[in-house]
């Protein structure tokens, strides 16, 4: 990465440099800057933005924090401003306004061989928000490809973080084209460096001249990850429903362990759940099966004996499809019933048989 002087970069990200002349047969860096960065902020254009400079630290090494609402239309005015706060010493970043709903999922300080890996198995990227920070240092964004929750974005960190071993959210990303101020991203002479936008075809490039990676993709949004990080919400949310269920029924089994005059399906439940557990050898669902056999045995409906579970089993909140969760329990749960009648009924007459076969021993005395 190419590192410039503290003034030069003052001066060309604040326009104070007079500009080349028409007929200059290529853009100076200062212009190339300026369009990355353009190109980085146009990629945000159907969302509302929130500019965030972070400034220069103070007399006792506070750094003080501005957010600037805008659209991307608006870049070439805000964009000025930007670029005096850099000059003296501010950090500039980019994020969808708004902290609740947003379709970006942002990582940092990425190192270039844990990025390559990332586009060595096809992971979607945002495009226009692969921006090296510092020197093999890197910022990168996953586009979800609509705005969602905060709750389905930290699932989708995780997932990513789970996958390639990295621990680097970021709840923005630096705009390209602009200084790092960051003392550890300094070159050895101490000057910052500027954050630069990259292309797939620039980081596929290796030592021998190949690809190391398909630089052809275009922008998509990351549907896999969003179908996956919304799953997974929905298993935590599972997860911690039978947590309560199961805390609930160990309260329940504290106050009292045996069936009452009166039960209602609902203060049976956790005395019959705890009861078939205690025998052990059962799994969840195998438990809901003796407990409903349980409170059919006490007389109440299949309605009822269905809403019981349906609203406090564990294993119940922790299915997918309840309906058929329930459904099978139920079913289960008649036939283990007609099959205790079936082998009642052949023991009675086997032992009718055995008391006939008796009496007849006697008369032949």
């Amino acid at each position: 990465m190419k590192y410039e002087t503290a003034i030069s970069s003052i001066l060309q990200l604040s326009g104070a440099l007079k500009k080349s002349p028409a007929t200059t047969a290529s853009p100076t860096a200062a212009e190339l800057r300026l369009a990355s960065a353009a190109l980085q902020i146009n990629s945000y254009r159907r969302l509302p933005l929130t500019l965030t400079i972070l400034k220069a630290p103070d007399a006792h090494g506070n750094r003080e924090s501005q957010a600037q609402t805008f659209r991307a239309t608006d870049w070439q005015d805000v964009s000025q401003a930007a670029a005096l706060a850099s000059a003296e010493g501010g950090d500039i970043f980019v994020s969808p306004a708004g902290t609740e709903m947003s379709p970006y999922v942002y990582f940092s300080d990425l190192d270039r061989r844990k990025l390559i890996t990332i586009l060595t198995n096809g992971e979607r990227l945002a495009l226009d928000q692969i921006i090296e920070t510092s020197s093999e240092k890197y910022s990168i964004a996953f586009d979800l490809g609509e705005a969602v929750t905060k709750e389905v974005r930290l699932a989708a960190y995780k997932l990513v973080s789970d996958e390639y071993n990295i621990n680097a959210q970021a709840q923005q990303i630096r705009v390209a084209g602009f200084a790092n101020r960051d003392k550890s991203a300094a070159n050895a002479q101490g000057q910052a460096p500027y954050c630069v936008k990259r292309n797939l075809s620039d980081l596929a490039k290796t030592t021998d001249g190949g690809d190391s990676f398909d630089s052809t993709s275009t922008p998509a949004p990351n549907n896999d990850l969003l179908i996956a990080a919304r799953k997974a919400v929905i298993e935590k949310r599972q997860a911690e429903e039978a947590a309560k269920r199961k805390d609930a029924i160990a309260d329940a089994l504290k106050l009292r362990s045996g069936f009452g005059y009166g039960e209602s399906p609902i203060s049976l439940y956790p005395i019959a759940y705890g009861q078939k557990e205690g025998e052990g050898g059962c799994d969840g669902k195998h438990i809901d099966v003796l407990v409903s056999g349980v409170m059919t045995n006490y007389g109440f409906s299949e309605k009822q004996v269905r809403n019981a579970i349906g609203s406090l089993s564990p294993e119940a909140a922790s299915v997918v499809d309840e309906i058929a969760y329930l459904d099978d329990v139920l079913k289960e749960s008649a036939k283990r019933e007609l099959e205790a009648k079936a082998k009642n009924s052949d023991k009675n007459k086997a032992k009718t048989k055995m008391q006939e076969h008796g009496d007849d021993s006697m008369n032949m005395k």
